[in-house]
């Protein structure tokens, strides 16, 4: 009886540790899209036009979103009772850390185009509910 209650708490540790990768890569990679979406993804144009900021600012944002997320029990995978709730935290930690990324960048004196932060954002927000989709529908299949 002991081992299936071992198994059953390593499996939701193991999974939290997962959405976390790749909420982080999640993030990343949704502000270089966003970048690259505005130059009809042509990247060289894209790092001619723009200095070199998002390389150095986004993946420490993108930890910090996760970080955030942690504060906001976004890794806590109870029994899926409350979705809406856990649906209403993604939001309004996603639109936290935006508020501070486009804080951030204008501190650096970047001058990236409001659409940069408007596409970065929402994609940012429907790749981190997508990824929580996808493991509860693989979940519910189970």
């Amino acid at each position: 009886m002991e081992e299936s209650t071992k198994k059953s708490v390593k499996k939701p540790d193991l999974m939290n540790l997962l959405i976390f990768i790749l909420d982080y890569l999640a993030i990343v990679v949704s502000y270089f899209v966003a970048l690259a979406s505005l130059f009809d993804f042509d990247i060289k144009y894209a790092i001619l036009e723009y200095d070199l900021a998002i390389y150095q600012v986004t993946p420490f944002y993108a930890m910090g979103v996760c970080i955030l997320f942690f504060f906001f029990k976004l890794y806590n995978n109870g029994d899926g009772t409350k979705r809406m709730k856990e649906t209403v935290r993604l939001l309004l930690a996603n639109f936290i850390s935006v508020v501070v990324y486009i804080t951030i960048m204008m501190i650096l004196k970047t001058d990236y185009p409001y659409a940069f932060y408007l596409i970065g954002g929402l994609l940012q927000f429907f790749f981190t509910a997508g990824i929580r989709f996808i493991f509860r529908f693989f979940k519910h299949l189970d």
